[in-house]
């Protein structure tokens, strides 16, 4: 069966609201997928500003708790930004995004970060890493690097060449990639 269901889930999540000068709307269905990977942030009137918003969607194509974790935490980054609503949104955004990567790799949030994990989510990662009754090992190479992730996360180490305050983590990365690729998976890197 691997990740997707013989039948989706049509089942859809509806929300609507409005602030000073929109109104807006949206909907979730978890489809084909094993569990709803995605999360969404709706929140208008940022900071008492009436005329400021934020809107986004986040696949869960780390997990669905880095989804939640997104969630839960994006609107109050954007609005700690030291220059915000003094800069341009664009350099906002690109810096609040940095931060949650930053925060996602952060030991402190490690305990939060497997809370945030459904059961079904869990069971999902046991029944790839167990194979699918064939003997075989179905993790593939994306499920290996998220693992060594959360390891090292667990560990308190930080991936060589990182710290929290540069944006240098692909060398850390490529390293863990490599630690991946010698526990039994292969890898492949892309940039996002």
């Amino acid at each position: 069966m691997g990740a997707y269901l013989s039948t989706p889930v049509t089942d859809k999540e509806v929300f609507e609201g409005q602030g000073q000068s929109v109104n807006y709307g949206g909907g979730s269905m978890q489809g084909w997928r094993r569990t709803m990977e995605d999360a969404h942030i709706a929140e208008v009137g940022l900071s008492g500003h009436p005329g400021c918003a934020i809107f986004g969607v986040f696949d869960g194509h780390g997990g669905a708790e880095v989804a939640k974790f997104c969630q839960k935490y994006m609107s109050q980054e954007v609005q700690n930004f030291e220059h915000f609503g003094a800069e341009g949104v664009e350099d906002c955004l690109i810096q609040v995004f940095h931060r949650m990567d930053d925060m996602l790799r952060d030991h402190k949030y490690a305990e939060e970060l497997e809370q945030l994990k459904t059961k079904d989510d869990a069971e999902d990662e046991e029944s790839r890493a167990e194979g699918d009754g064939d003997g075989a090992m179905s993790m593939d190479a994306l499920e290996m690097i998220k693992r060594v992730f959360q390891i090292k996360r667990w560990q308190g180490e930080q991936p060589p060449g990182s710290d929290s305050s540069s944006p240098g983590a692909a060398a850390g990365e490529e390293s863990m990639a490599t630690d991946a690729a010698a526990a039994g998976g292969s890898s492949s890197s892309s940039s996002s």
